[in-house]
């Protein structure tokens, strides 16, 4: 497009210019108009790398370059080394990370630090042409590297000193006093949807100009902290040497280390919240009277927080659910423990169920709950559950996770019905597998993986396309009709089920736990009764065949209301107060 521009220009001002130019198809493809080259050869390259579709093809194509002496091979092997770099990786090192970081930089830079060494005769000083070009070259390069370097450190200083004014004045505006929160989880790495929360959590307080620091196991992956590198020992319940496991039971009632690792970043850091996660069994709850013991001896007034992803307090395998039998249990609400042992609850492990029953007996003896001060349930069929200890009852506050919005797509709907998570019975997965049989008109797509993957099998309306993340995932869930979360056991605030809705397609979704409190029925989805195979065949039919009414629910969900992570944070600056 630049090329044909500039031959237009150039064919009718020519004698205003000071170069004559050739024909329209010479100056496209044989010799492009001299400023524009370089997205001549951008096109070529990424035209070419998608022909690269293996090391095979890559490695014959730059034979093929190496081997003919014309133009072709200024293209195939940049495109060729594009590959390498983008499918195989071979050029991802910290070198290539560092100058594509001032890469920019370089480029705004390289020419004025070229007049300033051709001003100074450096390019000069020898007797050699070749010489004199390597000379010039390296010193260009060199300079203009150091002067990238600085001038990224200058900005970045720069940047990062307005941002602070920035915040320092919107937290003014707020009202709101910058505060120092320590977040404690057991992991410290991506494992799952407590780690996310806390991530995005403690990167948001920053953002309005929080001090954040983080307080769990060490790991390899370990990718947030503190500054005094304290953490406990990683507990590998299923490696870790004999002499470790045998250990294991006892730290998992009372961890002495996770108490004397936390004393190190309560002195340094003087939280004003200490924001407690999942922390059972790994680090156990004796934190909680290291932070009691702590703010009494310095006097500091730092509030505990603490935030139920399941049902750890109420119940000792955490899920409200006997995986033995398949069923949803709820024989330990009221403190009744010792059904944990009785139903073996625990992976279906009598003695692991026992040190189970242990360490809630020992933890409710000990009081150490009654120092929370603010329980944070993500729903409000979560808050029922732990109001049945009437010590919590007092502290709950039922608050949805957060969601980061996304630009609303209007995305033509293809026809086939959704299902993406784990393939599981406790997902309701065997429910579903059922009623699909019983439909062979609607076309399935499932993503994921899981335990009942095998019973997919040999079903012709049900396409399995694996488990699915990014841009991929996010597709699918656009173009599908509606999805179904038809789970068996108490979920609590389940994100499919709010990501489905905002990308714009409805969900039917299982009457259990606190999936209802997320889909406005009649308007952004339906319910069903939850491993009622007839009841979601029938709701299954209803949205299939009737388009306009699943059409018209799409759009709906535009009008969503789930809470962002602005908005929760001012529902939490109200807590941590």
């Amino acid at each position: 497009m630049f090329s044909t521009a500039t031959w237009v220009l150039k064919i009718m001002f020519s004698g205003a210019g000071n170069d004559q130019i050739g024909g329209l198809g010479s100056t496209l493809f044989l010799q492009p108009t001299a400023p524009y080259w370089y997205l001549y050869y951008l096109f070529l390259i990424f035209l070419i790398i998608p022909t690269f579709s293996g090391m095979k093809s890559a490695a014959i194509g730059l034979a093929i370059a190496f081997a003919q002496n014309s133009w072709l091979a200024s293209v195939i092997v940049p495109a060729d080394l594009c590959y390498f770099e983008i499918e195989g990786e071979v050029l991802k090192n910290r070198v290539t990370k560092f100058f594509s970081g001032i890469s920019m930089k370089i480029y705004l830079s390289h020419m004025v630090i070229f007049r300033v060494v051709e001003k100074f005769g450096i390019n000069k000083m020898f007797g050699s042409g070749w010489l004199q070009y390597a000379v010039t070259v390296v010193a260009v390069l060199c300079r203009a590297t150091i002067f990238a370097v600085v001038m990224q450190k200058i900005i970045a200083i720069a940047m990062s000193r307005i941002e602070q004014r920035v915040v320092s004045d919107r937290i003014k505006q707020r009202g709101i006093k910058s505060m120092r929160a320590l977040m404690i989880n057991k992991f410290l790495y991506p494992n799952g949807g407590s780690e996310t929360y806390i991530f995005k959590l403690g990167e948001y307080l920053e953002k309005q100009g929080h001090e954040v620091q983080y307080f769990g196991m060490e790991h390899k992956g370990r990718c947030v902290g503190n500054r005094v590198n304290a953490y406990t020992s990683d507990m590998d319940f299923h490696g870790g040497s004999k002499l470790a496991k045998l250990t294991y039971p006892f730290k998992t009632i009372y961890s002495s280390e996770a108490r004397k690792k936390l004393g190190l970043v309560l002195d340094d850091f003087k939280p004003d919240v200490c924001h407690l996660n999942n922390f059972n069994y790994q680090l156990t709850p004796s934190i909680i009277l290291k932070i009691v013991k702590w703010r009494k001896k310095t006097k500091h007034d730092c509030k505990i927080v603490f935030t139920a992803h399941d049902y750890q307090l109420v119940c000792p395998n955490h899920m409200l659910n006997n995986p033995n039998i398949h069923e949803n249990c709820e024989k330990c609400l009221g403190s009744h423990f010792i059904n944990c042992t009785k139903g073996k609850c625990i992976h279906g492990s009598t003695a692991k169920s026992v040190i189970g029953t242990l360490e809630a007996e020992f933890w409710k003896l000990n009081g150490a709950y009654k120092y929370i001060d603010t329980m944070i349930c993500c729903s409000e069929f979560m808050k029922t559950k732990l109001d049945t200890n009437p010590l919590f009852a007092k502290k709950t506050v039922a608050m949805h996770n957060f969601i980061v919005k996304v630009e609303w797509k209007d995305t033509p709907k293809k026809d086939y019905v959704l299902y993406f998570g784990r393939f599981s019975k406790e997902k309701g997965i065997g429910t579903l597998i059922k009623v699909c049989k019983e439909l062979p008109e609607v076309p399935f797509i499932f993503a994921g993986t899981g335990p009942l993957e095998e019973s997919i099998k040999g079903i012709p309306n049900i396409k399995n396309v694996g488990f699915q993340k990014g841009a991929a995932l996010e597709r699918l869930i656009h173009e599908a009709k509606f999805s179904i979360y038809p789970s068996e056991w108490y979920e609590n605030c389940p994100f499919s089920v709010m990501e489905s809705q905002m990308y714009g397609t409805p969900v039917l979704g299982a009457k259990i736990g606190g999936i209802p409190e997320l889909i406005q029925v009649g308007k952004t989805g339906e319910l069903f009764d939850s491993g009622n195979a007839a009841d979601l065949k029938s709701k299954i039919q209803k949205l299939w065949n009737d388009k306009v009414l699943a059409a018209e629910y799409s759009q709906n969900c535009k009008n969503i209301n789930f809470d962002t992570i602005d908005a929760y944070y001012d529902k939490l600056m109200k807590i941590y107060k």
